[in-house]
């Protein structure tokens, strides 16, 4: 981690290919805030860096999400064994429920980057995303204390 005027700061670039297309996104983590940018490279538009956590709009965490799942299951030699569990931990707290993470990740795939996501299949997301969800912790919490 680095400092910054003596404040960690965490910048973490993740890259995935899905279809023909490259993606690059910057995961930068201040403090309590996470933000996310799509780095900008030739034939790719500037995108402005926004908020995934805490105030955020369900579509920027929606693709914060869908960038994490997709580099994660491409393994493209990113190291992310400390940042992907915290951070996904943060972000799916912004879903109430599982229907509501389930109907967001299938808009999510839909939209993203202005297209469809190729050959990612909802179940598949939501298996993976199971253990970082807030309600599973909960659940195991109280699985332990009445067991």
């Amino acid at each position: 981690m680095n400092q910054a005027a003596g404040e960690p700061f965490l910048i973490e670039e993740i890259e995935f290919d899905d279809g023909d297309e490259s993606f690059i996104y910057s995961f930068r983590c201040r403090d309590s805030r996470i933000t996310l940018k799509r780095v900008p490279s030739p034939g790719v538009p500037h995108e402005p860096e926004v908020d995934v956590f805490p105030n955020a709009s369900i579509t920027a965490v929606n693709t914060a999400v869908l960038v994490l799942y997709k580099a994660a299951i491409t393994d493209n030699g990113i190291s992310m064994q400390d940042f992907l569990p915290a951070t996904l931990r943060k972000l799916l707290t912004h879903y109430s429920s599982p229907e509501r993470l389930e109907v967001n990740m299938r808009e999510g795939t839909d939209a993203f980057a202005g297209r469809k996501l190729n050959n990612t299949p909802v179940e598949d997301i939501i298996k993976f995303l199971e253990p970082y969800t807030p309600w599973t912790v909960v659940t195991s919490l109280v699985m332990r204390l009445i067991s």
